[in-house]
Parts: C-alpha cells; sequence; structure tokens
C-alpha cells in the first residue's frame, strides 16, 4: 500500500515498537483537536506547512487548481525552497471529479486521455450541482504543476489510479491530520467537513503501522486507526459494531448512504434506541436519490421513530457516534463504494474530553439548522435515478472499483 513511500522509514518499524507506541497511547499522551470546515483546517495546514523542519506528507482524492489549491501549492513550494522534504500523493481518479464539477480546475490533471473525458460526462449526468461554467486557470495551473513535479524536494506521485480515497496531512512525524476534507474552494468556504488533529510521534508510528496492518486495531486505545482496503473492511465492520452496541443514541452524519449492510442495521435498531440521528444533505451532489431511498427505507422500517435531518448545505462529514462518546470519523462513507476502495479513518473514545464535547456541539448545532423529515413525502427522490446510483455504486464496489467522492 506505501510501497513508494522513500521519505517515510518507520514504515518498517518492528513488532516491539508498536507495541511501545500501543502502551504509550494508553497513557494520554495524545492530544486531539477537531478541525471543523475548512476555515479552521487550511489555516492549520498552512501554520503546520510553515513550522515543518523535516518533511511533510500529504493524501488527498481531490486538489483542484482552485484558489485554495494553488494556495496550498505555494505554501508546499515554499516549505521545499527551505529544505523540507515533501511527499504528494494524489489519486489520479479524482481528475475526474476536479474536471466534472465545480470550477473544472485540476491542479495536477491538465491532460485527460479521451477514455476519462467520456467517464466525465457521465459522471456529469449523476451530479445534483451544475457542470462548470469556466476553466479559467489553465496554464496558470499547467506552470504550477511542473513547478511542483520539478521542484528537488518535492516528489509527487498523481498519476496513477490508486484507488485511495484518504484524506490526510503529515508533519515531520509529529502532527497528523486526518479525515474527509478535499482540497477546493467548496471545501474551504462551503461544504461541511471535519478533519481530526493528532500531535505526537507515538499517535503517528501507530497510523502508519495500522496503514500497513503490521498491527491489529485496538479499540480498547483512547484512538485508534481504521481501514478498508484490499479485503479489509474494518470501517465497516466498526460501523455495524458501533450500530450494534449503541445503548441510549446513535448519530450518523453522512454525505452519502447506501450499503446495504448499515441500511439493514439501520432499520432493525432504531426501534430499540432512544434517538437514532441520521444527517444527510438536503440535495447531495452525488447519488441524492439513493440517499433519499435509504431514508425513507429506515423512517419506514423503524415506523418514523429515526430521527433524519437534511442539512441546507452539502455535507462532506463521515462521522459515526455511539451514546456520546466514541467516535468513527474519516475518509468512508456508509456505501458499497467505500468497500470497494482504500479508506481511512480514526477511532476515538475520549470521554469528557474537550474534542468529544466539540463534536457533540457540532452534531446539535447541525440537528438544530437541519430540516427534520416528518413525513415520507420530505423524502422525495427519483425511483429510477436511484436504481441507476444503486446499480453503479454496486458495480464501483465490485470488479470494476470506479470512482468515489
Amino acid at each position: 500500500m506505501d510501497s513508494h513511500s522513500p521519505l517515510l522509514p518507520w514504515l518498517t518499524l518492528g513488532p516491539a515498537l508498536a507495541l511501545g507506541a500501543a502502551l504509550s497511547l494508553r497513557g494520554n499522551k495524545t492530544t486531539a483537536t477537531l478541525l471543523t470546515d475548512g476555515v479552521e483546517v487550511f489555516p492549520k495546514v498552512f501554520e503546520l506547512l510553515k513550522s515543518a523542519k523535516d518533511y511533510v506528507r500529504i493524501a488527498n482524492f481531490i486538489w483542484r487548481g482552485d484558489n485554495i489549491g494553488r494556495e496550498l501549492a505555494e505554501h508546499v513550494l515554499a516549505s521545499a525552497d527551505r529544505g523540507v522534504q515533501v511527499q504528494i500523493e494524489k489519486d489520479r481518479v479524482g481528475a475526474l471529479y476536479e474536471h466534472g464539477e465545480s470550477s473544472g480546475e485540476s491542479l495536477f490533471h491538465q491532460n485527460l486521455s479521451l477514455a476519462e473525458i467520456l467517464k466525465i460526462q457521465g459522471l456529469r449526468l449523476s451530479l445534483s450541482a451544475a457542470a462548470p461554467k469556466y476553466r479559467s486557470y489553465i496554464e496558470e495551473n499547467a506552470i504550477l504543476n511542473a513547478r511542483l513535479r520539478s521542484h528537488r524536494n518535492i516528489k509527487v506521485f498523481a498519476d496513477r489510479m490508486l484507488k485511495d480515497h484518504s484524506k490526510y496531512f503529515d508533519f515531520d512525524g509529529l502532527h497528523l491530520m486526518l479525515g474527509d476534507t478535499n482540497v477546493g474552494d467548496e471545501y474551504h468556504h462551503d461544504w461541511r467537513t471535519y478533519m481530526v488533529a493528532l500531535e505526537g510521534r507515538d499517535i503517528v508510528h501507530r497510523f502508519y503501522q495500522r496503514r500497513s496492518d503490521a498491527v491489529a486495531f485496538d479499540p480498547s486505545l483512547p484512538i485508534d486507526f481504521i481501514f478498508n482496503s484490499d479485503g479489509r473492511l474494518e470501517i465497516r465492520d466498526l460501523m455495524l459494531r458501533q450500530i450494534q452496541e449503541a445503548k441510549s443514541e446513535l448519530s450518523f452524519q453522512m454525505a452519502y448512504f447506501g450499503d446495504p449492510l448499515i441500511t439493514g442495521a439501520l432499520a432493525t435498531k432504531a426501534p430499540r434506541l432512544g434517538a437514532l440521528n441520521l444527517i444527510i444533505p438536503r440535495e447531495a451532489d452525488v447519488q441524492d436519490s439513493l440517499n433519499k431511498r435509504v431514508m425513507r427505507e429506515i423512517f419506514e422500517a423503524s415506523d418514523g421513530r429515526a430521527n433524519i435531518f437534511l442539512s441546507p448545505n452539502m455535507s462532506h462529514i463521515k462521522v459515526v457516534q455511539g451514546d456520546r462518546v466514541a467516535v468513527n470519523l474519516g475518509s468512508a462513507n456508509a456505501t458499497l463504494v467505500s468497500t470497494g476502495y482504500t479508506e481511512s479513518n480514526v477511532h476515538l473514545n475520549l470521554p469528557g474530553s474537550d474534542f468529544t464535547q466539540k463534536l457533540i456541539e457540532n452534531l446539535d448545532h447541525d440537528m438544530k439548522t437541519s430540516r427534520r423529515v416528518a413525513s415520507l413525502q420530505d423524502l422525495h427522490y427519483h425511483p429510477l435515478l436511484a436504481a441507476c446510483e444503486s446499480l453503479v455504486s454496486s458495480l464501483q464496489a465490485g470488479k470494476t472499483k470506479a470512482s468515489v467522492r
């Protein structure tokens, strides 16, 4: 999974050091901070880029050539000019979304194959948002792309279909940021997103040990990492376990639903809980009809007991919280597609912490400012479109494993 990571020698850490990291994590030496939306995420990224001493590793699915995308690139170049080694891992599949929506600007992928162009045209048929109306920075992005790729202190891996939907930043092996925030103006200003900022060398070591599957997930730790990848379905398994083990309250805030196992488990659990809270966008940018169909299934099966909220703005958040304590947060949606991609999540069990309190406050705020579904009429959708979206999702999760947001 990390075969082209020459800057990160600790990926080969032995079991003894991995055990030491796990033991120190129990000692609560790691700090965790919830960053909400791009207005908190990107300033923190820029701050850590400016203070980085040895290396920076950036992994992302989408990196647009818009205002925030170019600003981040300039910060990366400034760090590299100071002698910091920078490694960028950017999945080429994300280019379909970079060209197919929003500004239509891609920082790393100006030249597309005929097959990619045809896929973009097909993608636009399923988008709720309008197709991009302009592409005004093609030349500037090509120059910036060339500067990044030719810099002696920057390694760019952006031309492979990695099927990696993860989003994280690693600064000097001391600071790790992980969550659901892509690089684009909508993530900076308009959409709801979360990133978790973790500080401590042990927790960064633990992340790479877990990502390479060198050690097992330990839910008893206050902080640990879980992944979907190549048959590993730890994130989906944890979601199902969180549903099963919730005693009084369970909250799912997801950009996209559609995994039938998760849908069925939620429908079964709803009548047994004091509160099942499901927050989705009022109008998702993709697979909106499938989202609504899933919510209808759960609403009907629970006899209207499930609390379903339609957020006014697009929310890219992917978080599960059980009984207002344990949190599962990261890049994975509750979809079949997420079982066919590499996804990176963090599991946090930090009762009474500032992190947990801030997450609860954000969940409560989003429910308060969203429209609560009162009847099936509030979940109108197009059955044919939902069926097509479901079929595409099944194909993406299987042999074809095509793209996911």
